[in-house]
Parts: C-alpha cells; structure tokens; sequence
C-alpha cells in the first residue's frame, strides 16, 4: 500500500497542470516525420509553489527523505482536475525559499516547491 499526502492542499493560483504528449514521431529521409498515437498510457506533471510554517516545510522534507525513500515510491493524493485519489511520485526534489525568518524555526515561513508526476492509471 502506498504512502498518503497528508499536508496542505493545492493552492488556488497558481498551479501548472500539464500532461506530457502522448505521440510518436519517427524521422524520415524526406518530407514531414510519420506520427501515431502512443500504445502506452502517459503521465501528466503537476507543479506548484505554497507558503508553509516551518513544521509543515519539515514534515514535506521528513515524507520525501524518510516515508518515501529520497522520493523513489509512489504515494495517493487527490488529482486536481478532479479529485480522484491517484498514486503519484515526485518529480524533483521539494525545495523551499525562506520568506520570513523568525527567532524560533518553528514559526519561519517559506516558499515550497512541489513537482509532481501523476502515474497513469
């Protein structure tokens, strides 16, 4: 069983949905490339940025680093376009700007980075 996102939701702007192209271009000597559908389904990449408190910024590291193995397994969160439950894995590393420190970590905010590719049903 997978792990589960239990942190913040998407944000509401801001958020990149693309899904990748799902054609095959072969090159031909002369003329225009031959293109066909793909066979094999494809995934869909998903971005964003969110201000977070320290803790929450903690916590993404913690699940990215130590549930979820340096962000080698899968995990379930909803998918935004229409709130299924689908395993996704992380695309890169989550990163995060400071963006107002404070006396104590805890209460620092900071500008996170997620990327997500959803994994084809």
């Amino acid at each position: 069983m997978a792990a589960v996102w239990t942190f913040h939701q998407y944000p509401a702007e801001g958020l990149q949905y693309q899904p990748l192209d799902n054609t095959l271009r072969t090159p031909n000597d002369v003329g225009d490339p031959f293109t066909r559908p793909r066979t094999s389904k494809t995934c869909k990449l998903i971005s964003y940025e969110r201000v977070v408190g320290g803790a929450d910024f903690q916590s993404v590291m913690n699940f990215y680093e130590l549930t979820l193995l340096q962000g080698s397994l899968p995990f379930e969160r909803p998918d935004p376009l229409d709130g299924v439950s689908r395993l996704m894995k992380f695309e890169a590393k989550p990163s995060g700007q400071l963006v107002r420190p404070g006396s104590n970590p805890f209460y620092y905010l900071w500008m996170v980075s997620i990327a997500l590719r959803v994994l084809p049903a």
